[in-house]
C-alpha cells in the first residue's frame, strides 16, 4: 500500500479560492448559485440610477466564490466591474481613499488616461476637503450619521452649535461643493466606460465588509451610499448582515436601531441561497485540496465505505446544525489528522471520522 508520505500529498491550511473561469464562470459552481447570479445580472442591467445591493450570507457560505464567478459573468455581458476585498484594505485609515483608489484602478481596464483625468482631479479635491479637514466625522457627529444636509439645516447647525466656527462652516460648504463636483465627474466617466451604445452601469463588488473594523465598515458603507451615489454606479456588498449589525452597535451604541439604520443604505438585500450540507462538505473538501477520496479512505474498504463516510459527515453536521464555518474547521482538522498518520495506519481513517464526530 502506498502511504501518503510516499505520495507527497499536501493539504491546504487555508481554504483554496475556487477559480472563476472567464469563458465558463460557473464551471466549479458546486453550490448551484448560477440561477441567483442570472437574476442579479438582469437586475443591474435595468437599473438606471445609483444603487446599493447587499448579498447576505453567513461566514463561510461561499459569498466570495459567488462574487468572483458573478464578476466574470458580468464581464462576459459587457458590464464594467470593479471588485475588491474590504477586509484586505482594512489597514487604511480612511475608506474614502480606498474607494477612490480602487475605482480609479478598476476603471483603467475600461477607459483611457485622458478620460479618467477629470475624475482623478475631482477625487483628489474630494479627499483633500473631506479627509484633511476631517469633515466626514464632523458631519456624522453633528447629524447622527446623516451625511446629506441641505442649506437650511446648515444654518440651524451653525446657530445651535457655537463650537463650530465660521471657518469650519466654510470648509463644510467647500466639502459639499467637492462632493457635487466629484459625483458629476463620476457620472460622466461611467457614461464613457461602456463599449456599447446603450449606457451600462458599472458594478462595484465589495467583499468581506462585515469582517472589517466597525468604524471602517460603517464609514465605507456611508461613503458608498452618499459620496458615490452617481447615476450608473451600483455597489454590491457581500455581507453577513447580523455581523454588520454588531458593527453598527459598536459604533453607535447597543440601543441604536441598527437594523433600521442599515435599511437606509441598502436599496435591495438578497439572501444567498442555502446549500445542502452534502454540497457544503463537497465544496469544503475541494477548497481544502482533499476532495479526492483516495487519501481519505483506503481503497481496500471499497467505494461504498468511502461514499458512506461522506454521508456520515453530512448527516452529523445536519444533526448538530453546525454553521458553514464550523463544518469547514472540522473538515480541515480531519484532513490534517489524516495526513499526519504514519505509513501503514491508513486503515485508522474511518475510525478517526467517528472520533471527530
Amino acid at each position: 500500500m502506498t502511504s501518503l508520505t510516499d505520495q507527497k500529498m499536501k493539504i491546504s491550511i487555508q481554504p483554496r479560492v475556487i477559480e472563476a473561469n472567464s469563458s465558463d464562470p460557473y464551471k466549479y459552481d458546486l453550490l448551484n448559485r448560477k440561477s441567483m447570479a442570472d437574476v442579479l445580472t438582469n437586475l443591474v442591467q435595468f437599473i438606471d440610477d445609483s444603487a446599493v445591493i447587499a448579498v447576505d450570507g453567513e461566514w463561510g457560505s461561499g459569498k466570495t466564490t459567488f462574487l468572483r464567478m458573478w464578476s466574470q459573468q458580468l464581464r462576459k455581458n459587457g458590464i464594467p466591474v470593479v471588485m475588491f476585498n474590504a477586509w484586505e484594505t482594512d489597514f487604511s485609515s480612511d475608506p474614502l481613499i480606498v474607494l477612490t483608489s480602487e475605482l480609479l484602478n478598476g476603471f483603467q481596464e475600461y477607459s483611457s488616461a485622458s478620460t479618467l483625468k477629470t475624475l482623478k482631479e475631482k477625487s483628489k479635491f474630494l479627499v483633500e476637503k473631506l479627509i484633511v479637514s476631517n469633515l466626514t466625522r464632523l458631519v456624522r457627529l453633528s447629524t447622527g450619521g446623516l451625511l446629506e444636509i441641505d442649506q437650511e439645516l446648515l444654518k440651524q447647525l451653525g446657530q445651535a452649535n457655537t463650537a463650530i466656527s465660521s471657518d469650519r462652516l466654510r470648509q463644510y460648504a467647500e466639502g459639499l461643493s467637492a462632493i457635487k463636483e466629484f459625483k458629476s465627474a463620476l457620472e460622466n466617466t461611467v457614461g464613457c466606460l461602456s463599449n456599447n451604445e446603450e449606457r451600462l452601469s458599472v458594478v462595484i463588488l465589495v467583499d468581506e465588509l462585515d469582517r472589517c473594523r466597525p468604524t471602517y465598515a460603517i464609514e465605507l458603507l456611508e461613503a458608498a451610499k452618499h459620496l458615490f451615489s452617481a447615476r450608473g454606479v451600483i455597489f454590491v456588498l457581500g455581507v453577513n448582515t447580523s455581523q454588520l449589525v454588531c458593527s453598527v452597535n459598536a459604533l453607535y451604541g447597543s440601543k441604536f436601531d441598527s437594523i433600521e439604520y442599515l435599511k437606509r443604505f441598502f436599496n435591495l438585500d438578497v439572501r444567498l441561497p442555502s446549500a445542502s450540507t452534502a454540497q457544503i462538505v463537497e465544496h469544503t473538501l475541494k477548497s481544502l485540496g482533499i476532495d479526492s477520496i483516495t487519501p481519505l479512505i483506503p481503497h481496500s474498504m471499497g467505494p461504498t465505505a468511502r461514499s458512506n463516510m461522506r454521508e456520515l459527515l453530512s448527516d452529523f453536521f445536519d444533526l448538530r446544525r453546525l454553521d458553514y464555518r464550523s463544518v469547514e474547521q472540522a473538515l480541515r482538522r480531519l484532513g490534517l489528522v489524516f495526513h499526519s498518520l504514519e505509513p501503514g495506519r491508513e486503515a485508522w481513517r474511518p475510525f478517526l471520522v467517528v472520533l471527530l464526530i
